[in-house]
């Protein structure tokens, strides 16, 4: 779940920012809404945030006073005002982006959207994912599961197919990136295609290429290429 905090001090502005994430994100969850530079702050410090939306006028100041009064920023940053040009100054202080009111729906939701894949991609490699819990992204959203569930993975033009015993969820990600991440220990490259569990192998049927028939009952290929690894992998 990746947590947001709010930095608006108008209601019907904090109103629209909450509906719209709520609607549209289950894999986002409000930590707070704050109206002031101070109470934005101590709302940072406190909930440790992955996200903030943060306006530019606020009470008591400016969304950038609140920057320069956090010590450590963990988390992204989206600008959302009525004034244009402060645009460079958001870029300095590295914003994700910097939308205008009034907000219009379709570019918020095509910001969090990347914003959300940038995120969840950076705890991916912080946490060295697929060895206990992972965090996948999705077409819908996040999708958590723990690697000993995957049967397989199998490529799918730019996304990934990962199959467990009971479903097969479609990520944004595509093979050749979980290659980089996964366990090496318990998947393997079998197949261009396809990266394979071997704990869930239960036959392996060798020609110049083979066939791997997985717990599932599923069949995934061999390629000639790998055969001779795999062959000396699993024997």
């Amino acid at each position: 779940m990746l947590k947001v905090i709010i930095v608006e001090d108008e209601f019907p502005g904090q109103e629209f920012l909450k509906n719209c994430l709520l609607k549209n994100y289950e894999n986002i969850s409000i930590s707070y809404i704050a109206s002031s530079v101070n109470e934005a702050v101590e709302a940072i410090n406190k909930y440790k945030p992955d996200l903030v939306f943060l306006d530019i006028e606020i009470i008591n100041g400016t969304g950038f006073d609140v920057l320069d009064k956090i010590s450590e920023r963990n988390f992204e940053i989206i600008f959302t005002t009525a004034y244009n040009q402060f645009a460079l100054q958001a870029i300095k202080k590295h914003a994700f982006d910097y939308i205008l009111k009034p907000i219009n729906i379709n570019e918020l939701t095509d910001s969090v959207d990347r914003v959300c894949k940038k995120i969840i991609e950076s705890k991916l490699v912080v946490n060295n994912t697929f060895r206990d819990k992972i965090i996948i992204p999705t077409l819908k959203g996040i999708e958590y599961l723990d690697s000993n569930q995957i049967l397989y993975l199998e490529a799918n033009g730019s996304y990934t197919f990962l199959v467990t015993e009971t479903s097969k969820i479609l990520s944004s990600k595509n093979l050749g990136e979980f290659e980089n991440l996964i366990n090496k220990e318990l998947f393997h490259r079998c197949h261009n295609s396809f990266i394979v569990n071997i704990t869930k192998i239960k036959k392996f049927h060798k020609n110049r290429s083979g066939t791997l028939i997985l717990t599932n009952g599923d069949v995934v290929p061999v390629s000639q290429r790998k055969m001779k690894d795999f062959s000396n992998l699993i024997n």
